[in-house]
Order: structure tokens, then C-alpha cells, then sequence
């Protein structure tokens, strides 16, 4: 059912490779089919990428951040000129002050770019797919944001408590100005309200999905050279939280390793090539795995590959060739994606019991699907691996997998994002 005169724009110039941007283009694609119009903005670099990832509609418009040279008025020309000489001057004078005021210029220009294409094509809502520290802007119309977790609470030591502040109060502004924010998982949502329970009203749980009909069919294979004789472990993850407990994942390896057992774990995601870098200057978010795998090469080498950041056709290959997806992350936010995509596909998943990825299974109702291992216990985690290599799973059938994810799909986490935004005064 079409919801007439509704027209969003999605400002989204803080784009993350991985679950954040498959959260973004899903949802689109089914705002395309529910309301009149979406509104892309993006950096102008993104718009290519961003037009080969979403279906050509005329509801889809794309817009960038910067100012077209016709729509350059003179008021927007001094912004320029002021940001281009408090630039110059912050060379010279290292100052806290030109560092705010450059700040405050920026900010202000993005908020008159905003508001500009906000009533060029009368939009009614705002919809930011993820804060990613930036500020909350000052609009006119319902502001909607998607949360995903509060990572930085997580391990306090590991990061600084200036950065702990900042992230607070960026998150504290999101809650004062948006007039609903949507939390991926109940879990997400009572660390905010703990934290800040005065906008507990604000804040709305919308789990993610998996289209199980489309899944794979998007993309065409590609052949990554695997030995079709060697089971493989697929851990889709990545390097930009130090949550991931790829540690915990390399002792498990290592065990298996010792009692000769022929295995792969094979990880995808940005930055994660670094885990098996011999380079310390690099700053890394989980160098105790690093350098255990460096203590343990000979050994972990033929069993362990890492290949970084990786397009979807080579993800649905790796996918289609895994004999199980393995989770052992301390953590979920984005990353319960490859959880829904792997039960989504019919592949056992061997995850670490973590509040997060139990809610999901009760949504889907899949246990038998997931094996469960406290966090940290590398032992039950290789024990539950060497389980899988001795009696190879059998996947879901087609009918099962219809089933379970037919209740919850895109289509429904787009719907009820909808509601919530329909329901705002």
C-alpha cells in the first residue's frame, strides 16, 4: 500500500561497508515501493557506487552535499571564503577556538544544504541511517535515526575517556533532537535507557531482516579458488570494533590445527587483512589476535585466511561454498546481519550466547540452527567446530527457510519504520 505525500531524504554521508550499508540500500529499495518519493544525498563520489546498488526508479532521487555552481547564492559563497581562511590561519595558529569556529561554519553550511533540498522537494521526514558521530542537524521536519549499539561503553579501558564523552554526547543530542530513534535490537534500546532514560518514549525497537527469495539471486557467482575438499568457516566481520573477538576465533583454530584436522576459516570484511599483518606501525583494534597468529604462523597459516574488504558476489560465493558461518563476537550491532543472511541461506551458524543474537533467534524461532558457546570459552568454540567437520550440517530446505523468514522481512522492518514515522505529531 502506497503511504501518499510522504517524501523522505536520507542524508547519508557517513557510509560503512558491511551491515550499515546493507541496512541502508534494503531499506530504500523497499521505501522505493511504499512512499512517494526518498531523497539520497550523498558525498558526489558515492552516487556512481550508490546507482549500481539500488534499482533505477523515478521515486529515487539522488542529491549530493555540495552546493551546484547555479544554486551558489552569495550568502553561501561567504561561507566559503570564511572556512577557506580560518583554514589558512589554523596552519599558522593552532587554536581550539579557529578549530570551533571552522567547525561551526561547516556544520552551519550543511544545515543550510539540508534544508534547502528539505523544502526543494517538500520532503516530510529525515531519516539518518546512522549517527557516526555526526551532529544531529537542525531541521524543520520529523528527524528519524537508526541506532545500532554503544560499543564504546562496551570496554571503557580500551577507549579514551574523552572519546567516551564525546560519543555521549553526540548520542545525547541525537536523543534531544530526533523525534524517534530505531534500535536494531531490545538489547541496543535498554543500554540507551539505562544511560538516558528520559527518552525511553523516543526510542523504538525495528529488528533487522533477511529476504530469503532474493538472497544470492542479486549477484553472479564468482569462483574464489576454494578446495572443494576442505570445510570452510566463514566469519563476515570486520576491524572497526574491538569486539570481534578474533582472538578467541585463532585459539579455536589453533586447537584444531594440533589435532591435524583439515579445515579453513576464511574472513571477509574492511580492514581485516591487517590481522595477519607482520607491520606493528598500523594502528589496529584487535592486535592480541595479530600477534598471536604472528606467535602461531607455521602452525595457523594454511588454515586461517583473511581477505579484507570483499565485493557481494565474492560474500554469496563464500556463502554458498561454507560449511558453517561462525559469530564468536563479544558484541552484535550491524553484524546480526550475517546471522539472518546465513539462516537466510540454510547454513548452521555457530555464534557466541550473547543477549543480542538470542533475540534474533527467537524472532526467527531457529535454534536448532544456531549453536551457541559462552564468550571466551575458546575450548567449547573449537569442541562445537570439530563437531560440524565430523558430521557436516545439512542445510535448511527451501520451504524451511520460506517459513521462518516469511514473518520478518525488509518489507516489514521498512513498514514499521513507516508507522513510527507516521506516528509523530
Amino acid at each position: 500500500m502506497l503511504i501518499k505525500n510522504m517524501r523522505i531524504i536520507i542524508p547519508h554521508a557517513y557510509n560503512v561497508k558491511g551491515g550499515v550499508e546493507r541496512t541502508t540500500i534494503s531499506l530504500i529499495k523497499e521505501f522505493i515501493n511504499l512512499i512517494s518519493q526518498v531523497i539520497l544525498i550523498l558525498p558526489d563520489r558515492q552516487i556512481p557506487y550508490f546507482k549500481t546498488m539500488l534499482p533505477p526508479s523515478g521515486k529515487l532521487i539522488y542529491e549530493t552535499f555540495s552546493w551546484p555552481q547555479k544554486e551558489q547564492k552569495y550568502q553561501r559563497i561567504c561561507f566559503k571564503v570564511a572556512k577557506r581562511i580560518l583554514l589558512e590561519i589554523k596552519k599558522i595558529i593552532n587554536s581550539s577556538l579557529i578549530k570551533r569556529a571552522v567547525h561551526k561554519i561547516k556544520k552551519t553550511e550543511s544545515n543550510l544544504r539540508l534544508d534547502h533540498l528539505c523544502r526543494k522537494y517538500k520532503a516530510t521526514h529525515c531519516l539518518y541511517m546512522i549517527t557516526g558521530g555526526q551532529r544531529a542537524p537542525k531541521i524543520n521536519i520529523p528527524l528519524a535515526v537508526i541506532l545500532y549499539d554503544l560499543y564504546w561503553h562496551y570496554k571503557p579501558d580500551r577507549y579514551p575517556k574523552d572519546f567516551r564523552d564525546a560519543r555521549d554526547n553526540n548520542l545525547k543530542e541525537w536523543l534531544e533532537k530526533a523525534d524517534v530513534l530505531f534500535s536494531i535490537s531490545n538489547f541496543t534500546r535498554n543500554n540507551i535507557i539505562r544511560i538516558f532514560p528520559q527518552y525511553k518514549d523516543k526510542i523504538k525497537t525495528v529488528s533487522l531482516a533477511a529476504d530469503p527469495d532474493n538472497m544470492g539471486k542479486e549477484h553472479s557467482a564468482m569462483s574464489l579458488d576454494l578446495k572443494e575438499d576442505v570445510p570452510v568457516f566463514y566469519y563476515p566481520a570486520s576491524l572497526n570494533a574491538m569486539h570481534k573477538n578474533f582472538y578467541k576465533l585463532f585459539s579455536a583454530a589453533k586447537k584444531l590445527a594440533h589435532k591435524q584436522l583439515q579445515f579453513k576459516i576464511i574472513i571477509t570484511g574492511r580492514d581485516t587483512e591487517r590481522l595477519l599483518s607482520a607491520d606493528k606501525s598500523k594502528p589496529r583494534q584487535d592486535e592480541q589476535a595479530r600477534i598471536f597468529y604472528m606467535e602461531n604462523r607455521k602452525l595457523l597459516e594454511e588454515h586461517i585466511e583473511v581477505r579484507g574488504y570483499c565485493s557481494r558476489e565474492k560474500v554469496e560465493e563464500l556463502y554458498k561454498r561454507c560449511f558453517c558461518v561462525v559469530l564468536p563476537s563479544k558484541l552484535e550491532s550491524s553484524s546480526l546481519l550475517p546471522l539472518t543472511e546465513a539462516l537466510a541461506r540454510g547454513i548452521l551458524v555457530i555464534s557466541s550466547d550473547i543477549e543480542e543474537i538470542k533475540e534474533y533467534i527467537d524472532l526467527y524461532k531457529c535454534s536448532d540452527r544456531v549453536k551457541l558457546f559462552p564468550v571466551d570459552e575458546d575450548d567449547i568454540l573449537a569442541n562445537e567446530m570439530e563437531d560440524v567437520l565430523n558430521y557436516p550440517p545439512k542445510r535448511m530446505s527451501p520451504d524451511r527457510i520460506s517459513k521462518i523468514f516469511s514473518h520478518w522481512t525488509w518489507a516489514n522492518v521498512a513498514k514499521a519504520d513507516l508507522k513510527y514515522l507516521q506516528e509523530i505529531n
